[in-house]
């Protein structure tokens, strides 16, 4: 989940606010769901954040994340 800061930046929190969501207790197991989350767990982050799933994921080259103008998630486009 290489997007989980910047999600996280434009949804107004912290991760430590985040992590209280989640019931998370240390960075260390964030950064563990972070590096290497199961489908269930990024779904679970993607929930609490209030955003799509697919958000929380780089793109490939040809491909970029597109926001509205007020900072709403459209998907992902093809540049």
């Amino acid at each position: 989940m290489n997007r989980l800061n910047a999600v996280i930046k434009s949804k107004g929190i912290t991760r430590k606010i985040l992590m209280k969501r989640l019931g998370i207790k240390d960075y260390s197991s964030l950064k563990s769901l972070e590096n290497n989350p199961t489908y269930n767990s990024a779904k679970r982050i993607a929930d609490e954040l209030g955003c799509e799933f697919h958000e929380l994921f780089d793109t490939s080259e040809a491909f970029y994340h597109s926001y509205d103008e007020k900072g709403e998630w459209q998907g992902i486009r093809r540049k």
